[in-house]
C-alpha cells in the first residue's frame, strides 16, 4: 500500500483536473468606473461556485498608505468539489468616497486554506482617478418671522423635557428642510418602449453608466440634466426560461418591470425639465420620480423623544380580532394562504413568529424567511436579513453614530412586526394573528436615515424606488394576499388611469394578473383615501376605534390630535362623500385601528406621540408586545381574514365588491358578510360596506348542502414538473404553481386535468401558462368532514437549492444554477430533520386524512393513499397516490426522506368524475353531494352549477325532491353499493 502522504497527493492531484470550469472568482471591477469626490466608491467581484464572498450587505473598511487604498474582502474558498455548492454570484461592497486625485485600489481576499491556515489573496490592483469636488453644504432654508419667533421659544424651552416633543412637532410643521427629516436622492424611473426598431433598456443603462460616453446617446436628450448614471428597478434579473418568456411577450407588466430603469442626476438638477424633455422622446414609454410613499402609521424622524408619560387604558385586549369575530371563524377554518408585506421588516427572532428554536425544535412561527428579502438599502446594498433593527448603512444627514464598519442602528423599530403580529402571530402566544398558519413572506422596504447634527436619532424612511420592485417580487413569489400598510394623498383620483405605466402602476397590474388579494390603508389624515388604496383593484381598508365607530381622536377639530395642530394621524382617512359616478375610491372594508395590540419589536418603540412600540401602554407591558394606531394596523387585519378565506378555496379570484347576490369573488364575500351587510345597513362613505363578521365570510366561502353549513371542501393539489431543474412540486396555490412557472428552469403542469379551471390566471394579451392539472386532490381547512373520518394533518411545503445536473457548468447550458427540490412533509418530526438537512419551510399546502387503522376499512370513501418517496440519483422527492405508485417507484422514486421517516403522508383524493358533472368524487364525497349522480336532487340544475369547486356556490345541491341521496355516502351503507 502506497504511504498515506503520497495517497493524499494523489487526491489532491485528482481533485485539482476534475476541479468544475464553474469554480472560478473573475478580476473585480470598480464601481463607479470614474468616480468623482462626491461618490461612495464599490467594487464587484463575480465568482463561482467553489467561492464565496460575504459581508457585501455592509460597508467594507478600506486601510490607505498614500495613495494606494487596500480593502480585505472575507471569503471562503473550497478546494473539495464535493463542497463546491455555493452557487454563482456577483458580491459587491462599498467602501467611502475620496478627494480628487489618481489612486491605486488593491483588493485583496482572505480565507481558511486546507491545512486550517489563514490565506490572503491580492486579486486586483486597479489604478483610478477621482475627478470634480466634494458638494457643498447646502443652507437651511430661511425661516419667517413665526418661524424664528417659534425658533426662540423653543430654545427657551429646550431643557424642559417634558416639552421638547412639541418643539420637535412645532419645528417640523414649520421649516421640515431643517431637521433632514427624509433623505430623497434625485432619481426618475425611465422605462424604455421594446418596439421593433427601439433601444434596449441594456443600451440606456450601458450608455448612462460609460465613460466616456458616446457621442450619440440611444434615446435623444439622454443628456439632459447631466445624469450620474443608472440601475434597473429590478436589480435580480430575469434568468432562464423565464427571461425567455419575458423576451416573447414584452407588452406584459412584468416585462415592463425588468425594463424599468432608475436614473440618478445631481443634487440641484431640475427634474421638471428633464421629466419633459424626455417624455416627448417616441422611445420613452414613461418617465417620472417615484411616489411618495411612506408608512400609514408614521414614524416620528429625525428627533430625540424623552419623559413621555404611560397611556392611560385598561388592561389591553385584541378589541380588533373581537369585531372581526376571528375565533370562530377559527373554528371553521384557521388559513394556510401565503400573504406578502412589503414593510419595515420585523423581529425575525420574535417568539411568535420565528419558525424553529436555536436548536431546530418547530415553533409554528408563520415568517418565512426563504420567501423574504431586504431591497430598502438599495441601490447601496441588500441582503437576506429583514430584521427591523438590523445595523445598517445610512443615508442623508452625518449626524447619526455608526460603528467601525460604516453601520448604524436605528432608534425607532416596530412597524413591520405590529403589521406581522396583525395578519399571523403564532397562535400558541399571547398575541394572536387574523390567520392562523398563514405565511408571512417579508420584503422590507425601508432605509436608514440619518438626523442632521446636532440631533443623532437614526430613523427608517420608505425608500419609494423600491415599493414596485417589492411588489414585483412578492408576486413572483406566488404571494396570494398582498398587504401595503402604506400610501400617499395621490393628486388624481385614480392615479393608474392617469398614468398606467407608471411604475407603481405597473406593479399592481402585474399583481392582478395573477389575481393577488391587495389590501391597502386608507391613510390616518381624516382625508380622502390614499393610493394605493384608492386604486380600484386593491381593498382599500380604513380604520375604527373601540366603539365600533370610524377612528377619529378629535372630532371636527385638531383640538386632541397627537401632534398638535396637526390632522396628521388624527383619524381615518375616508371617502369624503358619496359618489355615485364611482370615479373616486370608496372605502371599502374597515377594521381596528386604534390603540391596536400586536407583537412589538422588543425594548423598541415605533413613534412616541402616537404610543406605537413596546413600551405602549405603559410600565409592565413590553417584550416584544404593545400598542399602535392607524390604519397600517387595520390593512393586515383585513390581509389575514383575506389570508384565510385564500385558503378556504384557493381558486376563487379577489374579483370586485358588491352586495348584490350573485358569484362573485373574495372581496364580494367580504363585502356581503361585514357586520353592516347582514343586518340590512347600506354601504357609507366613511366604513364601506363595514367590518368583515369572519365566520360568515368562512361560511360562505365553505357552502351549504341540504341547509347545513360543510365543514370542508376538496381542492387540486397542483402537480408542477420541471424536467431541467429535476423536480416534482405540488401546491394548492395557483399563484405559487406560476411562481413555478416562470422559475429559472420552468415547471410545466403534469396530471389530469382539473374540471371546471381550465386555466391558470395570466394576463391578457400574453402567452398562456399551462394548463393546470392534478392528479390528487386535498381538503382545504384543519377540519375533518365526518367525524367517523381519521383526523387531518398538514402538508408542510418545504424546499431545498441545489445545481441540477449535479456539477455542471453554469456558463454551459443546460445547467440550472437556482434549481430546487420543493417536497411536502406531514409530521413536525420530519420537518425538523428536512430542516436540520437544509430544506427551508414555506407554507402549508392544505389538509389530508392521517394514517389510520385498520386499512383500508379506515380510509373514507373514495380516499387513497398519498405517497412521498424520492430519487436518489436526481436528488428529488414526489409526491404521488397509491393509484400512480407503481409507475413513479419504476422511474426511481423509491426511498424514504428522511431516512427513518414513513412514506405515507396520509389519504387523499382521486381526480376521477364517475358521474361526468365536472366535480372530481373527492369532492362530492366531503361536501355530501352524490358522486354517482349529476344532479343529486333532481331538480334539473346539476351539482357542478349550483355547487362548483372552482367559485363560489350559487344554490343548495340538495334541496330538492331527490335530496334523499344526500349526502352520497348513505348509498355505500351496509356495503351497499
Amino acid at each position: 500500500m502506497l504511504p498515506s502522504w503520497i495517497r493524499t497527493v494523489i487526491v489532491l492531484v485528482l481533485l485539482v483536473v476534475a476541479f468544475p470550469s464553474s469554480a472560478y472568482v473573475l478580476p473585480p471591477t470598480l464601481i463607479p468606473p470614474a468616480p468623482r469626490a462626491e461618490d461612495v466608491v464599490g467594487f464587484e467581484i463575480p465568482y463561482g461556485e467553489c467561492d464565496l464572498f460575504y459581508g457585501s450587505e455592509t460597508p467594507i473598511p478600506v486601510t490607505q498608505s498614500g495613495m494606494t487604498i487596500k480593502a480585505v474582502v472575507p471569503s471562503i474558498h473550497q478546494t473539495n468539489i464535493a463542497f463546491c455548492l455555493f452557487g454563482n454570484g456577483v458580491a459587491r461592497y462599498q467602501t467611502r468616497a475620496f478627494p480628487p486625485g489618481a489612486y491605486t485600489f488593491q483588493i485583496d481576499r482572505t480565507y481558511t486554506g486546507f491545512l486550517g491556515n489563514q490565506i490572503v489573496e491580492t486579486i486586483a490592483a486597479i489604478p483610478f482617478t477621482v475627478t470634480g469636488s466634494p458638494p457643498q453644504e447646502v443652507p437651511i432654508p430661511a425661516l419667517g418671522a413665526p418661524a424664528l419667533a417659534l425658533l426662540t421659544l423653543g430654545l427657551f424651552l429646550l431643557s424642559r423635557k417634558r416639552l421638547a416633543p412639541f418643539l420637535c412637532l412645532a419645528l417640523l410643521l414649520t421649516g421640515q428642510d431643517a431637521s433632514a427629516q427624509t433623505y430623497a436622492p434625485n432619481v426618475v424611473q425611465l422605462l424604455v418602449r421594446a418596439d421593433v426598431g427601439d433601444p434596449s433598456s441594456d443600451d440606456v443603462l450601458n450608455y448612462l453608466n460609460s465613460s466616456p460616453r458616446s457621442p450619440k446617446p440611444p434615446i435623444a436628450n439622454l443628456d439632459v440634466g447631466n445624469p450620474t448614471g443608472a440601475r434597473y428597478l429590478l436589480q435580480q434579473r430575469a434568468e432562464g426560461d423565464f427571461l425567455d418568456y419575458l423576451n416573447a411577450n414584452p407588452q406584459s407588466s412584468r416585462a415592463k418591470l425588468e425594463r424599468y430603469l432608475i436614473v440618478e442626476y445631481p443634487t440641484g438638477t431640475n427634474l421638471t425639465t428633464v421629466i419633459s424633455t424626455l417624455s416627448a422622446e417616441p422611445q420613452v414609454l414613461h418617465i417620472s420620480k417615484p411616489l411618495p410613499i411612506r408608512f400609514s402609521s408614521a414614524v416620528l424622524i429625525g428627533y430625540g423623544f424623552g419623559g413621555e408619560p404611560p397611556l392611560t387604558l385598561a388592561t389591553p385586549d385584541q378589541y380588533a380580532r373581537v369585531q372581526l369575530n376571528i375565533d370562530s371563524a377559527w373554528a371553521r377554518a384557521g388559513g394556510y394562504a401565503l400573504v406578502g408585506l412589503a414593510d419595515n421588516g420585523l423581529a425575525t427572532t420574535h417568539p411568535s413568529l420565528r419558525q424553529f428554536s436555536a436548536t431546530g425544535q418547530y415553533l409554528g412561527g408563520n415568517f418565512i424567511p426563504v420567501a423574504s428579502y431586504d431591497i430598502g438599502s438599495r441601490p447601496v446594498a441588500d441582503d437576506a436579513n429583514v430584521d427591523e433593527a438590523e445595523p445598517s448603512v445610512t443615508f442623508g444627514g452625518n449626524g447619526c453614530p455608526h460603528d467601525g464598519n460604516g453601520h448604524a442602528v436605528a432608534s425607532y423599530a416596530g412597524h413591520g412586526t405590529h403589521v406581522a403580529g396583525l395578519v399571523a402571530a403564532n397562535s400558541d402566544g399571547q398575541i394572536k394573528g387574523t390567520c392562523k398558519n398563514c405565511g408571512l413572506a417579508m420584503f422590507r422596504v425601508s432605509r436608514y436615515v440619518c438626523a442632521a447634527p446636532p440631533v443623532t436619532d437614526v430613523f427608517p424612511d420608505v425608500n419609494s424606488e423600491q415599493i414596485p420592485a417589492a411588489l414585483t417580487y412578492l408576486t413572483d413569489l406566488g404571494v396570494q394576499v398582498l398587504n401595503q400598510s402604506f400610501g400617499f394623498q395621490a393628486p388624481y383620483t385614480d392615479l393608474c388611469y392617469s398614468a398606467p405605466q407608471e411604475a407603481f402602476c405597473v406593479a399592481l397590474a402585474h399583481a392582478a394578473s395573477k389575481q393577488v388579494m391587495m389590501v391597502a390603508a386608507s391613510g390616518n389624515w381624516r382625508q380622502e383615501i390614499d393610493f394605493p388604496a384608492s386604486d380600484s383593484r386593491v381593498v382599500a381598508a380604513g380604520g375604527i376605534q373601540e366603539s365600533h365607530t370610524l377612528w377619529d381622536e378629535s372630532p371636527g377639530t385638531l383640538t386632541n390630535c397627537p401632534q398638535v395642530g396637526s390632522n396628521s394621524e388624527c383619524g381615518s382617512n375616508y371617502a369624503k362623500a358619496p359618489d355615485p359616478s364611482n370615479e373616486r375610491a370608496d372605502q371599502e372594508l374597515v377594521a381596528g385601528s386604534a390603540r391596536i395590540w400586536s407583537l412589538t419589536y422588543p425594548n423598541m418603540t415605533w413613534n412616541p406621540i402616537i404610543k406605537c412600540g413596546d413600551n405602549y401602554p405603559g410600565p409592565g407591558y413590553a417584550g416584544g408586545q404593545g400598542l399602535c394606531t392607524g390604519t397600517s394596523m387595520s390593512s393586515p387585519e383585513i390581509s389575514g381574514v383575506s389570508g384565510i378565506l385564500r385558503s378556504v378555496n384557493p381558486l376563487v379570484a379577489p374579483s370586485t365588491p358588491t352586495v348584490v347576490s350573485g358569484q362573485g369573488g373574495i372581496r364580494t364575500v367580504l363585502a356581503q358578510n361585514t357586520y353592516q351587510a347582514l343586518a340590512g345597513i347600506p354601504k357609507s362613505n366613511q366604513l364601506g360596506f363595514g367590518y368583515p363578521n369572519t365566520e360568515a365570510a368562512v361560511k360562505r366561502m365553505l357552502g351549504k348542502v341540504a341547509g347545513a353549513a360543510i365543514k370542508n371542501r376538496v381542492t387540486p393539489l397542483f402537480r408542477m414538473k420541471s424536467t431541467g431543474a429535476s423536480d416534482y412540486a405540488d401546491t394548492t396555490s395557483p399563484q405559487f404553481a406560476l411562481a413555478l412557472r416562470y422559475a429559472v428552469a420552468s415547471y410545466t403542469s403534469d396530471g389530469p386535468t382539473v374540471p371546471g379551471y381550465s386555466a391558470f390566471p395570466y394576463e391578457a394579451g400574453t402567452t398562456p401558462p399551462p394548463i393546470p392539472k392534478a392528479a390528487a386532490y386535498v381538503l382545504t381547512t384543519e377540519y375533518t368532514p365526518r367525524a367517523s373520518y381519521p383526523p387531518l394533518r398538514p402538508l408542510y411545503m418545504m424546499s431545498k437549492g441545489r445545481v441540477w445536473p449535479s456539477g455542471c457548468n453554469p456558463d454551459v447550458p443546460p445547467c440550472v444554477v437556482n434549481a430546487a427540490d420543493y417536497t411536502l412533509m406531514a409530521t413536525v418530526s420530519d420537518v425538523e430533520q428536512a430542516h436540520a438537512g437544509g430544506y427551508e419551510l414555506r407554507t402549508i399546502q392544505g389538509y389530508v386524512y392521517s394514517p389510520c387503522s385498520p386499512e383500508p376499512s379506515c380510509i373514507p370513501p373514495g380516499a387513497q393513499k398519498l405517497w412521498r418517496a424520492c430519487k436518489t440519483a436526481a436528488s428529488d422527492c414526489a409526491v404521488f397516490l397509491e393509484s400512480e405508485r407503481s409507475t413513479f417507484e419504476a422511474n426511481g422514486y423509491t426511498s424514504a426522506y428522511p431516512a427513518a421517516s414513513s412514506k405515507l403522508l396520509g389519504y387523499a383524493y382521486g381526480s376521477t368524475d364517475s358521474d361526468g358533472d365536472g366535480l372530481v368524487d373527492g369532492f362530492e364525497h366531503v361536501v355530501g353531494t352524490n358522486p354517482l349522480m349529476s344532479d343529486s336532487d333532481g331538480i334539473g340544475f346539476g351539482d357542478a352549477m349550483a355547487f362548483p369547486m372552482v367559485g363560489l356556490q350559487v344554490s343548495d345541491p340538495c334541496l330538492g325532491a331527490g335530496s334523499v341521496n344526500c349526502p352520497g355516502e348513505k348509498i355505500f351503507a351496509n356495503g351497499f353499493q
